[in-house]
């Protein structure tokens, strides 16, 4: 009179509840397997309450789930004594908050135990000793009932479908059972699902359809992706400084999440750079309305179009209200909520061809879709980096370097953006120009293509197109600047109040924050002006300061260098060059066309001064090798160079004032001495000479001198005859006179100044003062390791290089001769 609610069986046996009751009905299987018939054995009171459920787990025993919350556990090695109540039941699990209508035998670990659904959520428990069960875990995820569990030992995974229209998939990972993927696909409760042991496929069935899954222990998502638009409104939770894999993955986690949107850059207002929206909305759907365009290429709209792992999907409309697999693992039988009959489904081995795969049918092979490429007759969606333009493709396509696919089913390959770049193919996001510099190229490829930001600007964020400008009347010296307090005061830039020679805005500038030119100092007006050649700014750089005249005294301790800076260097004295700048060989000879003079007393001290300049460089990395603390003073060095280079150019402006007086003196002098050797009246007589020679027809009247000029180093008679009529110019050159060629006035040379500015003055501009400046001679340091080159020692004839490397620490000082090399 009650339709049965519960089946389990065996070989052997039958057991059966029925509604409303409270009882376990048993029947023998009797007679041939080709017609059997039932006998009834008799019926066990299994409960106070009425059986909702029962299940056969051979290893276990028979379980029923009554609704009183409990699941009791009934052994089964004699169905008869079972019946006759000689054999009790070994344990009772719960109580459940709902009576649980799926049970399933799962493995993990080196254990099993049970999985019962209990309303929404899932219990799994686990045996003792002593023959009780506990409880081991709850499992959540459903929002409503759990209708059934099926569990596949081989991946040892769990599937629950539940009536909230989602089917979840369970593992067993570190210790504990885990949430490892949702399958979204059913719009109707799922009220069935088994697994195919063959595929592994799972089967899950609801009002309208039956679906085929593959296993996946991940969220699975596919979106569709719009360049240069969002979605207003709608937005439910938003994620910064963030990926756009990482906004896919968020989506693809949360059953909510039907799109979202994702800024590169920031706004400085509402939000920063890399954030996404997710929303509950899509575009037309859900709320949403049309997307909208952003003029700035900024935003762009990524959404949900397929979710799970989704094979199959197969429309029948009486529904699935149960589904049995066959033991031939190939044909899987399915019951419907109507007519109650049995549909038999065959689990088909073809293969579409490469290229192609199952249409939604089952039953026939399509081109592999945009966006999907493959072989074997699987088309999977490209991933992030490829894409699939055309149909049919056997492998998906990389994006060329310079373009990006962020999504997966990817169509098109999208430029990088300015202030990014792609230097490899196949890349799903092209990477940001860093903090400090920018790019203004669309689909670069190279690195090379983000610039640092220049003195005066920075940039606050990564991928940018554009530097920013300090604010008016601040500045900074540094390049790619990423922090706008670089920005400095240009009153105070070069000055010990913006930070000095390591400050962030080291070179003093003009009110109208222009940099002052290499030796240049601000005056308390603002103002840039030159210091005077051989002097250097002081560690303020607001005024011009020298060494002092005398023997080099800056080495006090041969061991103990000390590190100085600039406001100290003037504490210091400094020798002058020798012999007017010429060095220690002296000044040269006089030549018949060269006197060789020395530099002005002001040239003569400025190019010492620059020498020792380099000397105080040299002393600083020789600190710095000693203690490692000194740091080198480059813009002294700098500063010394550009003051080198100004002096030579002042002095050979000297020098070729004075050459160009002593050539004029010379000339005026040869002309001179040119318009008293000139003859005129013989120039015209030779003028005469000529025409006679070359004239026979009639007698040449002698030509008469009508001019003479001296033009340059040259004489210049104007002759002129009657017959033939004809005046004729004859030209002397003077510097065939020997008088005239031997007057000489000597030109004047000059020395330039020979500072290195990095280094210790080197012979023939070295004072004997200077032999505590570096490491050769007696000034040796016991720490330093001193480098001895001698070369071109001939011996047996051969030439001979000896590299002879000391310290004083380890040996007294030799001298080193041609019979020990």
């Amino acid at each position: 009179p009650h339709p049965p609610l519960g089946l389990a069986a065996t070989d052997e046996w039958v057991a059966t509840a029925n509604e409303g009751q409270g009882t376990i009905s048993f029947f023998a299987i009797e007679g041939p397997s080709t017609s059997p018939s039932p006998r009834y054995l008799g019926s066990l009171a299994a409960a106070a309450a009425p059986i909702r459920y029962l299940k056969l787990v051979p290893s276990i025993g028979l379980l029923s789930s009554s609704e009183d919350g409990y699941v009791t556990v009934w052994p089964i090695s004699d169905v008869n004594k079972t019946v006759a109540g000689r054999e009790a039941s070994t344990a009772r699990l719960g109580p459940f908050k709902w009576a649980s209508e799926a049970i399933e035998h799962v493995t993990f670990g080196q254990g099993s135990g049970l999985a019962c659904a209990a309303y929404a959520d899932i219990e799994i428990w686990v045996p003792i000793p002593g023959g009780n069960w506990t409880r081991l875990q709850r499992l959540s995820g459903h929002s409503r009932l759990v209708t059934n569990l099926a569990f596949l030992p081989s991946m040892g995974l769990l599937a629950s479908s539940s009536l909230d229209t989602n089917l979840g998939v369970w593992r067993f990972r570190g210790g504990q059972w885990e949430l490892a993927s949702y399958l979204y696909d059913h719009s109707k409760p799922v009220r069935t699902l088994l697994w195919i042991p063959s595929g592994p496929l799972l089967a899950s069935g609801d009002e309208e359809s039956l679906i085929l899954w593959r296993p996946i222990t991940s969220s699975l998502c596919e979106f569709s992706y719009t360049k240069g638009y969002y979605l207003p409104g709608f937005n439910r939770y938003d994620v910064g400084g963030t990926s756009v894999e990482r906004c896919r993955q968020l989506c693809c986690e949360n059953p909510w999440c039907r799109s979202f949107d994702y800024a590169h850059r920031g706004d400085d207002r509402t939000h920063g750079p890399r954030t996404c929206w997710l929303s509950v909305a899509r575009e037309g759907g859900g709320g949403g309305g049309g997307l909208a365009w952003d003029s700035q290429a900024n935003y762009d709209y990524y959404e949900i179009t397929k979710r799970g792992s989704r094979f199959m999907t197969l429309q029948t409309p009486l529904g699935i209200s149960e589904l049995t697999l066959a033991s031939t693992n190939r044909l899987l039988l399915s019951s419907n909520f109507e007519d109650g009959n049995v549909d038999i489904w065959k689990l088909s081995t073809s293969t579409c061809p490469d290229g192609q795969m199952a249409k939604g049918d089952g039953q026939n092979c399509i081109l592999c879709p945009f966006g999907r490429a493959g072989t074997k007759g699987i088309c999977p969606a490209c991933r992030p980096g490829l894409i699939a333009d055309e149909e049919g493709l056997l492998q998906c396509k990389s994006c060329p370097r310079g373009k990006y696919m962020s999504g997966i089913g990817g169509v098109k390959c999208t430029s990088c953006e300015k202030g990014r770049y792609a230097t490899n193919e196949g890349t799903s996001q092209c990477t940001d120009c860093v903090r400090g510099y920018f790019s203004t190229v669309v689909g670069s490829s190279q690195v090379a293509h983000c610039q640092h930001c220049p003195k005066g600007a920075y940039s606050l964020n990564a991928a940018s197109t554009a530097c920013n400008s300090c604010t008016s009347g601040t500045s900074h010296d540094r390049y790619g600047s990423f922090n706008n307090s670089h920005c400095t005061s240009c009153e105070l830039c070069g000055t010990s109040r913006a930070g000095g020679a390591a400050g962030p805005c080291h070179v003093p500038k003009n009110p109208s924050c222009q940099d002052c030119p290499a030796g240049m100092v601000k005056t308390t007006a603002s103002a840039c002006e030159y210091c005077p050649h051989g002097s250097f700014p002081d560690g303020d750089n607001i005024a011009c300061d020298v060494f002092k005249d005398g023997s080099f005294d800056a080495v006090p301790d041969l061991n103990n260098r000390v590190c100085y800076t600039r406001s100290q260097y003037k504490n210091f004295a400094c020798p002058m060059q020798l012999s007017g700048g010429w060095g220690s060989d002296g000044r040269p000879s006089q030549t018949s066309a060269e006197k060789f003079l020395d530099l002005s007393a002001a040239e003569n001290r400025a190019c010492s001064q620059l020498h020792c300049m380099g000397a105080f460089y040299e002393l600083a990395v020789i600190a710095k090798r000693q203690s490692g603390q000194c740091r080198p003073d480059e813009s002294l060095k700098s500063l010394c160079r550009w003051s080198t280079a100004r002096l030579n150019e002042d002095i050979a402006q000297r020098e070729g004032e004075a050459r160009r007086a002593e050539e004029a003196s010379e000339l005026s002098q040869r002309q001179d001495k040119c318009r008293n050797v000139c003859d005129c009246n013989q120039l015209c007589q030779d003028v005469t000479d000529d025409e006679q020679r070359r004239e026979q027809a009639f007698t040449v009247v002698p030509f008469t001198q009508t001019a003479c000029a001296v033009r340059g180093l040259a004489c210049f008679a104007t002759c002129t005859s009657t017959r033939p009529v004809k005046t004729v110019e004859r030209r002397f050159d003077c510097m065939s006179n020997g008088e005239v060629r031997d007057i000489v006035v000597k030109k004047t040379k000059l020395p330039r100044c020979q500072a290195s500015c990095s280094t210790c003055p080197q012979e023939p501009y070295r004072d004997s003062s200077f032999s505590s400046c570096d490491g050769k001679g007696e000034g040796l340091s016991g720490g330093e390791i001193a480098g001895i080159v001698v070369g071109s020692i001939v011996g047996a004839g051969s030439l001979v290089g000896l590299a002879w490397w000391c310290s004083r620490h380890s040996h007294p000082k030799r001298r080193v001769t041609e019979e020990n090399a």
